[in-house]
């Protein structure tokens, strides 16, 4: 498997331009004019951060498992105390650095990751942020980048998702403590158990019920 990298000094979005790619294109830009995280949010791109989206080919694979494989190597790629908040985000310090968001498009899938290397929006966002300090380029780190992702891939098609699944819980943020799941026609607070063989978070509930999460906002502890 060999990643072709295009740049751009400014794009709409990294998913939308990488829309018009073949599988394993890995698209970054500079600045985003209109960049997007889950749920149709804004993702505010200012200059020395990384916008990159990557295309991997429609497999019977669920989508899903690419946004835990990039989560996982990022965490590998850097070497800093990073955890991984189900289902997307990446964590420094319990403040958000990073976020995956995941597309469809005819027979791709199209995994984009914004990661503040230098900077972090000041005002406008959900949760607290941070950034990594990281002094090198958005390219020279996807390039670093890649090597895991490819050593991942590779993992996820040869041994499945319970390898990576594995590897994700080892850097899970708020595993075994109080999570409550915002849903679209309910609220459910409990305990985050597990991670399912799906990748669906698992909530038990105080009367010990078991429900399993797909969709959704998740806050953890005192957030």
């Amino acid at each position: 498997m060999t990643w072709e990298l295009k740049e751009f000094d400014v794009v709409l979005s990294t998913n939308e331009t990488a829309c018009d790619y073949p599988p394993f294109t890995v698209v970054i830009a500079g600045r985003q004019l209109k960049g997007r995280g889950r749920m149709g949010r804004v993702w505010q791109s200012p200059l020395g951060n990384l916008y990159a989206s990557f295309v991997f080919p429609k497999t019977k694979t669920p989508p899903a498992f690419l946004s835990f494989l990039l989560g996982i190597s990022v965490v590998q790629t850097l070497h800093k105390p990073l955890a991984l908040k189900w289902p997307n985000d990446i964590l420094l310090n319990g403040k958000k650095c990073g976020g995956i968001l995941l597309e469809q498009e005819d027979d791709k899938i199209i995994a984009g990751l914004g990661l503040n290397l230098s900077s972090c929006p000041k005002s406008g966002v959900m949760y607290p942020v941070t950034h990594l300090g990281y002094r090198g380029t958005p390219a020279l780190f996807t390039k670093r980048l890649l090597k895991s992702i490819e050593k991942n891939y590779e993992l996820l098609e040869t041994k499945g998702f319970p390898y990576l699944r594995e590897i994700w819980l080892s850097h899970a943020y708020g595993l075994k403590g109080p999570v409550k799941a915002v849903l679209p026609n309910k609220e459910l607070i409990g305990t985050f158990h597990d991670l399912t063989p799906n990748g669906e978070l698992v909530l038990i509930t105080q009367d010990k019920k078991e429900h399993l999460i797909s969709c959704g906002d998740v806050f953890f502890g005192k957030e």
